[in-house]
């Protein structure tokens, strides 16, 4: 995963016509495609490799997934060694420079020898507390940089940074590539319909995570508004807009919605599999105040992977269920982006 992004090399020299993106010549395609030659192909639902073997012998998929297993734990390691752990510089004493943050700060101080030997003393003359390794476990709110990638912005990106949407000026030109091609990525990896006649999608970039993405939703649909109309003219409030959310959903994907002045209405887990309840949501959706014949909006937000136990959601019922009743369907993928798969139009 780091290794195409850290040999990434830009000439001094080079000359693009504007327009062009500079990354697709940062990738070492050759690596890449040598890679997946060596690799053996990816196993298919039925435990088998390729395409139509479903009836492999146990032996055969066994070691299949071992070797899968292992290249995961491969990228896992080379992943690990890319991330940017330690703002300080190491010192002889330390014995996983990497992992040591001499920046966090204990209750109390490193013993003190008579001796007064480096490897008893604090390594900064301010320093009073005891050097203590990271444990990183917010992955969700805010993901480690890693090296490869930042060492990219900053030969690749950066030099090239300027305002978008221009193409009067070299840096313009090269800045609204990038935006573009991101967005292009963006969509494929989700199977969202950009470009072309069947476009029906957008990629809308929220820069500031779930919390900010839901601001621009509370926005866009002016919420507020209709809000302050069903509050203001006579109707009451059970007139105002209705969010459904999941039983394990996060602050980012509660407050804004509750700040907005909507009714947030929860549904419960089930338990038997502590998935949200979706004949307790169609009982909801099938009552007067909250049927189609209500004349409210509607939404649904649900996360489609918790970022407490990692459950995840049935996200194609709940859209079904949302969209059969005349709802809207937002999904929060902060935790489920990376491992699980996105996919905006999937078959009937």
């Amino acid at each position: 995963m780091s290794s195409p992004l850290a040999s990434s090399t830009v000439a001094a020299d080079e000359t693009m016509e504007c327009g062009t993106s500079l990354a697709e010549d940062a990738w070492s395609v050759p690596s890449i495609a040598a890679a997946a030659a060596s690799s053996p192909p990816p196993e298919n639902a039925y435990g088998g490799v390729g395409g139509a073997d479903r009836n492999n012998s146990p032996s055969s998929s066994s070691s299949s997934s071992e070797e899968a297993r292992a290249r995961i734990r491969e990228l896992r390691s080379r992943l690990a060694a890319d991330v940017v752990s330690d703002p300080s510089p190491p010192s002889s004493d330390d014995v996983n420079p990497r992992r040591n943050f001499p920046t966090f700060v204990s209750p109390y101080e490193r013993p003190r020898s008579k001796d007064k030997s480096s490897a008893q003393q604090p390594r900064h003359g301010s320093y009073r507390g005891m050097s203590i390794p990271l444990i990183y476990c917010d992955q969700t709110a805010s993901q480690r940089p890693a090296k490869s990638i930042e060492d990219y912005l900053r030969r690749v990106s950066m030099p090239c940074h300027a305002n978008t949407h221009t193409n009067i000026t070299y840096t313009g030109s090269q800045s609204t590539a990038f935006v573009a091609e991101a967005r292009q990525i963006v969509a494929e990896s989700c199977n969202a319909r950009i470009t072309g006649k069947a476009a029906i999608d957008t990629v809308i970039f929220g820069g500031n995570g779930v919390t900010g993405v839901v601001g621009i939703l509370v926005d866009a649909l002016n919420l507020r508004g209709a809000v302050a109309a069903a509050t203001s003219g006579g109707g009451g409030s059970d007139k105002r807009p209705v969010v459904f959310v999941g039983p394990h959903e996060h602050h980012s994907n509660l407050l804004p919605w509750r700040e907005s002045g909507c009714e947030v209405v929860p549904i419960p887990e089930r338990a038997s599999d502590g998935m949200a309840d979706l004949d307790h949501l169609e009982r909801l959706l099938r009552l007067p105040q909250y049927g189609a014949s209500s004349g409210r909006l509607r939404m649904g937000a649900f996360s489609a992977v918790s970022n407490v136990t990692g459950i995840i959601a049935d996200v194609d019922a709940i859209a079904i269920l949302l969209h059969r009743h005349g709802a809207l369907a937002f999904f929060d993928y902060a935790s489920g982006a990376p491992y699980v798969r996105m996919n905006m139009n999937p078959n009937p």
